[in-house]
């Protein structure tokens, strides 16, 4: 207890600000619903553990996406103590995100001034797809604060912090896996370029971590017969080796998420800067780490058909900021360059929303969050008319509204938009929903708009089909 003390009292006052903020955001985040692949990856998983009193620990097909479920689990142990109640998560997060501010201004501490750490911890606080996913209840959060811990043990050469980062990592997410792989590919580079040789006694987390992964994938195949892609699952599609236009397609993916919803801003000035300084550069470990973890990363999110979502880079987004600043505070005007950037972030977080059918990372930018009022006073109206909620159907993610969602005990079942066996009358759009086709959105122009709400970037429109009820697909 006194180390702690004694850590928490060292802690500078800014950090004790941004702390303030971090737990007011929390707040206003404290009655989300549940959100994009949230729905599945978090409330469905702990709403198993929670309602067999953890009794099967193995998931069936149709919650299993591959990745370990522990997020859920604890979760699901959250509510067993605390009651199943969307602040329960929301506080949870809200935790991990202050331990990752406190990673992040550890590691920022190694290369950046003091006078300047305030700056690049505020940016993190307003970095776009950092801000959106905490506010959802998601193990992204556990992912970064376990790769950000395994970095500073890496500088530090602490083994046991490490072993708790791979830990974090690899538990919650199957990305974790890569991310670990790169760091110990990274430090493996870097001691042999600078030592000549590779101290072994470092590896032993690495191993601890791969044997406790090798296990728990080998008892997964003992007891579904698969190892990683579920076959019988309704994303299997997205889980096939890419051909060579997919491979083309997720690499144009990769360089799009990374400068998206302003980062570009971030990029460009990291550019100017690394060419002015080019000379006098020196390659420090975390350059490895970084281009290490990032190419296994890459090299995998090309390899498959899955769409590559902007969360999947979230650690590189915070790695870019770090080094901003780094460059910034030996420049001329570095309080102007830091202005620009903070405000083309929020502007970039806030309004960049595509037009359909190019998609929008919804879950990766804080204008999601007006979908949530545009969907609550668009299920009131369906509520207050005499429209059954079994003659309306929809898509991901409003499919999903029901206690999944909501935890409200409410159970709102539409139909699936693409069930072909679907019949109904009332079609509920939002621009939120990124799986209808242009030629569906063209089709919605001939119905009859029965209900509109619009909020912020974001909204819901009820359409009805016309009188002769002919189908539009």
């Amino acid at each position: 207890m006194s180390v702690l003390y004694k850590t928490l009292y060292k802690l500078p006052i800014y950090f004790w600000i941004i702390v303030a903020i971090l737990i007011l955001l929390q707040l206003y985040f404290i009655d989300f619903p549940f959100f994009w692949d949230n729905i599945l990856l978090s409330s469905k998983i702990a709403h198993h553990y929670y309602d067999t009193d953890f009794s099967q620990f193995w998931l069936p097909a149709r919650l299993d996406s591959g990745h370990p479920p522990f997020f859920g689990i604890l979760l699901g142990l959250l509510w067993k103590i605390l009651g199943k109640s969307l602040w329960v998560g929301h506080l949870f997060i809200g935790l991990i995100v202050i331990l990752i501010f406190y990673q992040f201004r550890l590691l920022a501490t190694t290369y950046i001034n003091e006078k300047y750490i305030p700056w690049v911890l505020l940016l993190l606080i307003v970095e776009p797809t950092m801000l959106a996913q905490q506010s959802q209840c998601t193990n992204e959060m556990v992912l970064l604060l376990g790769f950000l811990l395994a970095v500073n043990a890496i500088i530090n050469n602490t083994w046991y912090w490490l072993l708790l980062g791979l830990l974090l990592m690899v538990s919650v997410n199957l990305r974790g896996i890569f991310l670990g792989s790169g760091l110990f590919l990274g430090e493996y580079i870097y001691l042999l370029v600078k030592n000549r040789k590779f101290e072994y006694s470092r590896i032993l987390p690495y191993v601890i971590t791969g044997i406790l992964v090798i296990l728990y994938f080998y008892l997964h195949y003992r007891h579904t017969g698969w190892w990683v892609s579920n076959t019988m699952s309704d994303w299997s599609a997205n889980q096939q080796l890419a051909d060579a236009k997919t491979i083309i397609r997720n690499l144009v993916l990769i360089a799009w998420r990374m400068v998206d919803y302003g980062r570009i801003i971030v990029f460009v000035l990291i550019a100017i800067l690394f060419y002015k300084n080019r000379k006098k550069i020196n390659f420090g470990i975390i350059t490895y780490l970084i281009i290490a973890s990032f190419f296994i990363l890459s090299i995998v999110l090309l390899a498959i058909s899955n769409p590559i979502a902007h969360r999947y880079l979230l650690p590189f987004y915070c790695m870019s900021l770090l080094l901003l600043v780094y460059w910034i505070q030996s420049v001329k005007h570095a309080e102007l360059l830091f202005c620009i950037t903070f405000m083309v972030l929020v502007l970039g977080g806030k309004y960049i929303v595509y037009k359909q059918p190019i998609a929008t990372g919804w879950d990766a930018t804080p204008a999601h969050w007006d979908y949530f009022v545009a969907r609550e006073e668009m299920l009131n109206f369906i509520d207050r008319s005499a429209i059954g909620i079994n003659d309306i159907a929809t898509a991901f993610p409003c499919v999903n509204v029901n206690y999944y969602s909501d935890l409200r005990g409410r159970n709102i079942d539409f139909k699936n938009y693409f069930d072909t066996r679907s019949t109904y009358n009332y079609i509920l759009y939002s621009n939120v929903m990124n799986d209808f086709s242009k030629e569906d959105l063209n089709n919605f122009n001939n119905l009859v708009k029965v209900y509109e709400v619009n909020r912020g970037p974001t909204n819901c429109i009820l359409y009805r089909k016309d009188i002769c009820n002919r189908p539009i697909n």
